[in-house]
């Protein structure tokens, strides 16, 4: 649950740090959408495991996705402190920023969890590794933390409208 109350009034200054927060959430959307995708194929491979490419293209995915993903927690870093800045100088009252970007924030770590996990099945599936095969409890954890994920995803988008 979230753990902030929704403003009712933003204002013209917020309009810039919500559209940037917008565009997070939709990068977020993305990566979590690469990573359902990468899980539903994996499901299938519990037992085989996988082909060297298919290891090495998922695992070139997950190292753009962390790429992508510390330029996103910078971002809201910013985006976070530079309203605190601002309300410390007496420029602004308004924290939308450190509220709302807390929030996009919290849904970064639980994606780039997410990520960790499809990271360790693929470790697991890999013919060239010698690892415990505990892929199934891997991908399990994944369906039932993406979907938590996904709801305050969407929650939040329809909030920052």
């Amino acid at each position: 649950m979230f753990m902030f109350s929704i403003q009712q009034a933003i204002s013209s200054q917020d309009e810039g740090t919500i559209r940037s927060l917008n565009q997070v959430l939709a990068e977020q959307r993305e990566n979590l959408t690469t990573l359902c995708t990468i899980v539903e194929y994996l499901k299938g491979y519990g037992q085989v495991g996988l082909e060297s490419k298919d290891v090495i293209k998922y695992n070139q995915k997950i190292q753009i996705m962390n790429d992508r993903q510390m330029n996103r927690y910078n971002k809201i870093d910013e985006l976070i402190n530079t309203n605190i800045f601002q309300i410390k100088k007496g420029n602004t009252t308004d924290n939308t920023a450190i509220v709302y970007g807390k929030e996009v924030r919290k849904i970064e770590s639980g994606i780039r969890t997410l990520k960790l996990f499809v990271s360790d099945a693929i470790n697991m599936l890999d013919p060239e590794q010698h690892l415990n095969n505990r892929s199934e409890e891997r991908i399990h954890y994944f369906e039932k933390r993406s979907a938590a994920i996904e709801a305050e995803m969407i929650t939040l988008a329809k909030i920052l409208q």
